[in-house]
């Protein structure tokens, strides 16, 4: 994995109190269990696909590298959504199910960076974006499965991968796979 050194002293700056240098990494910090988890992370979102599971799990990396190999302290936000905010982005987030926006996107949406709308969000709703749309969107999926609507077209219409990651997630959530859950 490389960083472009412009776009490390960025994120830097974003996920700092605005101060620039970039983590100095060593073996050490390299074999950090923390470290290992988030990218860990990072590769499963990017086996699964989800644009959104990415931008996340790179940035708690970058703020972990950031807190282990820099002098620069990750500055956290102060507080949660407002209301009017959190009704708007709630709004805009559920008109884009089937389409879930990246986390670029949703910074944008409330003129913030990535990294504050990551920590903010995860702070108002107890979730990172894409868990809390994936929830989000499995309780949608269930009043359509219990109509008998066709999988395929739900996992379509909710913005799920294909049926079987659709089926997948609604099995973890629900305890059976929607086709079981349907016959009783």
């Amino acid at each position: 994995m490389a960083f472009d050194p412009s776009w490390l002293d960025e994120a830097s700056r974003t996920l700092s109190d605005g101060r620039q240098g970039a983590p100095r990494l060593t073996t050490s910090s390299l074999r950090h269990p923390r470290l290992s988890q988030h990218l860990q992370r990072f590769h499963a979102a990017m086996l699964g696909g989800s644009r959104l599971a990415q931008e996340e799990a790179l940035w708690q990396a970058l703020a972990h590298l950031l807190e282990m190999g820099s002098t620069l302290c990750v500055s956290e936000p102060q507080r949660v959504f407002d209301q009017q905010t959190w009704q708007r982005l709630r709004d805009w987030l559920e008109s884009r199910l089937d389409d879930p926006p990246t986390l670029e996107e949703i910074a944008a949406f409330c003129a913030m960076s990535p990294w504050q709308a990551l920590r903010r969000f995860r702070q108002h709703t107890g979730l990172p974006p894409h868990q809390w749309l994936t929830q989000l969107r499995l309780q949608r999926a269930l009043p359509l499965v219990l109509a008998g609507e066709p999988l395929s077209e739900i996992a379509l219409r909710l913005g799920f991968y294909d049926q079987a990651h659709f089926s997948r997630l609604f099995r973890r959530t629900y305890g059976l796979p929607p086709a079981r859950l349907r016959q009783g």
